[in-house]
């Protein structure tokens, strides 16, 4: 089916899809990972240096609800919690709101069991690698622009000193020094398949020394 017809019967479905690229073998799925794991170690980076304390990949089971937190960050001495999500690619608004506002809606209660204290104040944040597409989609989404107005200075005054529940956006570079740059995949020739006239012209028969050929039709 052609991409036009698929997203029409999900529209009428009332349902989304989303396209996963298989390429080299899982160069691409081994790139994006490690690229998310890089952006990942920088956001616990930026948010311990604030003096908050962080733990990757919180699951969760509550009730029927079951999922993951990218970062949960935390500081029991304020009584704040930071629901943190980390994405490398923008790529559905719709999907990182509806997520974002589960973890931080049960949230309180994860702490709770983890740690035994309940948040004041639970805010959520979004961390996103540097580079210029995420830039353009960020800009060009009034969704997200209502969702999380608090960028830059005032997200690092706010992790200093919590005070309300904050819903913010950062931009970190996936590594130093570069801002969304991507690691370059090492060339691979592709061949290009020779015609049929190109793969007989070059076919030889070589007979034994001697040996009588007899033509073929």
């Amino acid at each position: 089916m052609s991409l036009r017809t698929t997203r029409a019967l999900f529209g009428a479905l009332d349902a989304g899809c989303n396209l996963a690229p298989w390429w080299r073998s899982g160069q691409l799925d081994r790139l994006l990972d490690e690229d998310h794991a890089t952006l990942v170690g920088r956001a616990v980076e930026w948010l311990r240096r604030h003096g908050w304390h962080v733990d990757l990949e919180v699951t969760f089971a509550v009730y029927s609800e079951r999922g993951s937190i990218d970062l949960l960050a935390t500081r029991r001495s304020d009584r704040s919690v930071l629901v943190v999500e980390v994405k490398t690619r923008l790529m559905s608004v719709e999907e990182l709101l509806r997520t974002l506002d589960r973890k931080v809606r049960l949230a309180s209660q994860i702490v709770h069991e983890r740690e035994g204290w309940r948040p004041a104040v639970v805010g959520r944040l979004v961390v996103l690698a540097d580079d210029s597409t995420n830039r353009r989609r960020v800009a060009r989404s009034a969704a997200l622009a209502a969702a999380f107005p608090m960028r830059s200075w005032a997200l690092n005054e706010w992790l200093d000193h919590p005070e309300g529940a904050p819903a913010g956006l950062a931009f970190l570079s996936p590594s130093h020094g570069t801002a969304g740059r991507r690691r370059a995949v090492a060339r691979q020739r592709v061949r290009r398949l020779k015609s049929r006239s190109q793969v007989a012209a070059q076919a030889v028969v070589i007979a034994p020394a001697g040996a009588h050929q007899s033509p073929r039709g």
